[in-house]
């Protein structure tokens, strides 16, 4: 059988991000989120999980 990770990608202001940073951390670890941080609408940063990380700089 053949599973697939479904990953959403979230967009999210800097000011936002500071205030839920706690949070947006625990759920790009716990469902493999990518949070895309924005400063003046602009795309800037993406915070992912380690995990994922790991897994990107494996297959690099």
């Amino acid at each position: 059988m053949l599973y697939t990770a479904i990953i959403m990608t979230n967009l999210i202001s800097i000011s936002d991000a500071r205030q839920q940073l706690p949070n947006l951390v625990a759920k790009v670890n716990k469902y493999l989120d990518r949070v895309i941080i924005t400063v003046k609408g602009q795309p800037k940063a993406t915070l992912i999980s380690a995990e994922e990380l790991e897994s990107l700089e494996e297959t690099a």
